[in-house]
């Protein structure tokens, strides 16, 4: 498992970017055309659990290292997305 990010992050084994050299092959525009749909499939989620958990929004009422707050984020993210399956 991994995390896909843009161009601007470095590249590890948990952390993706797109293809970036000057001469793509077809495979990889096509690997970086399905990535990049589903990168901006995922930042309208987080949007999304930020406006239904208001607490989370970090800037205004967390304090990292005096909170959870990786915790905190991973749970909503679950009950959002358990709700969301359910009908809610």
């Amino acid at each position: 498992m991994c995390v896909y990010g843009d161009s601007a992050y470095p590249l590890s084994i948990h952390l993706q970017a797109p293809f970036r050299r000057a001469h793509l092959t077809p495979l990889m525009e096509a690997y970086n055309t399905a990535m990049n749909t589903v990168r901006t499939s995922v930042e309208c989620i987080f949007g999304d659990i930020i406006n239904y958990f208001k607490f989370l929004d970090y800037k205004k009422n967390l304090k990292i290292g005096l909170s959870t707050v990786g915790k905190m984020y991973v749970v909503c993210a679950v009950v959002r997305t358990s709700s969301e399956t359910q009908g809610s």
